[in-house]
This record gives C-alpha cells, sequence and structure tokens, in this order.
C-alpha cells in the first residue's frame, strides 16, 4: 500500500448550467462545478448539492464522487494556454494531491471526514469539456493521455470538508489500478485476457462491466467521435 493518504485541494458542486452557441444553439450541462469551502453531505446515491443534467452517464451509486489529480489539471493549463483553468473545471467534485491513475485501484477503500468511499471506476470525458473550453480535441486528448480520473462509489453516509484528506482504510484489488483499467475499456481487444477478467471483479462497476461485456460479446468497439467531439 503505497498511497496511504491523498490530500484534499478542492471540493466542488454544480447545478445543470445552459450554454448558448453563436449560432443559437445550446447545451446542456453540469460540467463547469464551483468551489465551496463548507461541510457537505455526501449521500449513496450522490453528493449533496451536486446535481447532475445527463443522468444516463453521470451519477449513481457507482459514480457520487469524481476525482481529478491536481497534477492534470496543472498539465492542461499548460498544454492548451488555459491559465484561469480552475479546479472543477474538468467536471470533477474532488481536486487532489497525492495519487495518480498509476496510484490507486478499482476497490481501494478511504475514509473521508466521516464518509468511506471506494474507487469504482475510470472516467471516460467527452466533448463537453472541448466546448466549455474552445478547445475542440480537448476530451480526445486527455483520454489519449489517460489524465482522465476516477469515480467513487459511497460505502458509508457521512459529511466531509476540505479539511479532510483521504486515508486508504483497504487494498482489496492490487493488481487493478486505474490506468490498467482504463486502457481495457478504451482498447478491450487489445488484451482479451484482461478484458475478461476484468469482468469478474466485484468492486468494479456495473455499468462498466455491461459496457465491455457488450462489446466482448459484440466483437465491435463502438465509433466514439459523438462522444469525444459531440455534433
Amino acid at each position: 500500500m503505497s498511497i496511504q493518504r491523498i490530500k484534499l485541494l478542492g471540493l466542488q458542486l454544480a447545478t445543470p448550467m445552459t450554454y448558448v452557441e453563436e449560432d443559437q444553439s445550446t447545451w446542456t450541462s453540469s460540467l463547469e462545478k464551483k468551489p465551496v469551502c463548507h461541510a457537505v453531505y455526501l449521500r449513496r446515491d450522490h453528493l449533496a448539492g451536486n446535481e447532475q443534467a445527463d443522468l444516463r452517464h453521470h451519477g449513481g451509486e457507482d459514480k457520487t464522487l469524481y476525482t481529478m489529480p491536481m497534477e492534470h489539471v496543472c498539465h492542461w493549463r499548460s498544454v492548451y494556454s488555459l491559465p484561469d483553468l480552475p479546479f472543477g473545471g474538468l467536471g470533477e467534485n474532488l481536486t487532489v494531491l497525492g495519487a495518480l491513475e498509476t496510484d490507486v485501484c478499482i476497490g481501494d477503500r478511504f475514509q473521508l471526514g466521516e464518509a468511506v468511499v471506494q474507487i469504482s471506476q475510470p472516467r471516460l470525458p467527452c466533448w463537453k469539456i472541448g466546448r466549455l473550453w474552445g478547445v475542440q480535441e480537448f476530451g480526445a486528448q486527455m483520454e489519449a493521455e489517460g489524465r482522465c480520473g476516477w469515480y467513487f462509489r459511497t460505502i458509508q453516509e457521512g459529511s466531509f470538508s476540505l479539511a479532510d484528506d483521504l486515508i486508504l482504510l483497504e487494498r482489496v484489488q492490487p493488481e487493478w489500478t486505474i490506468a490498467r483499467v482504463f486502457q481495457i475499456i478504451t482498447h478491450p481487444f487489445e488484451d482479451l485476457q484482461s478484458s475478461k477478467a476484468l469482468l469478474s471483479i466485484p468492486e468494479a462497476s456495473k455499468g462498466m462491466k455491461d459496457s465491455l461485456a457488450g462489446m466482448l460479446e459484440s466483437g465491435v468497439y463502438p465509433d466514439q467521435t459523438h462522444r469525444l467531439y459531440g455534433d
């Protein structure tokens, strides 16, 4: 267990916002999250005060907290000349220091204030990040570099704040880092043995495993152009 404590640097919430493009078309998202300094309450299926615009792809019991390493925020500030890219600007509820996708694993349990959380899956980025920041390829480049962060599910409800760090309680799947899982779900046919093995990991999210199982059954990795670039 090399990672014992992860520092919480940012805590962000959002409600859906509607954006108007130059051609007067609109789109709605809760991507752009705003910082809060007060304590928040983490429930079994959501973070109180944080609302989702797209309940098909976001939220639910396996995705109550989205987490992003601070290092990635700093990286994209530099790469895309976005010095004002804030914590929460990539959609994350938690901005953290002390762990990357190579350092944490599916099933890792952490104490977070009164709450207990468990890593359930990586995040797949979408076109809305690029639309928000005026960089069309943003989501695709996040995916290409594997700088996408991860989701927690809630094991024990409770309140937490910026004063609380994530403290590792248990590591049950040390072979299944978020980096490895992300590579599998974005390239499912490169290592079929690992792809099939991931389906048997009980701590991995059901939605992710269902999607992977569907791809393995059909033998097709669906076109990702719409997810990454939009219409």
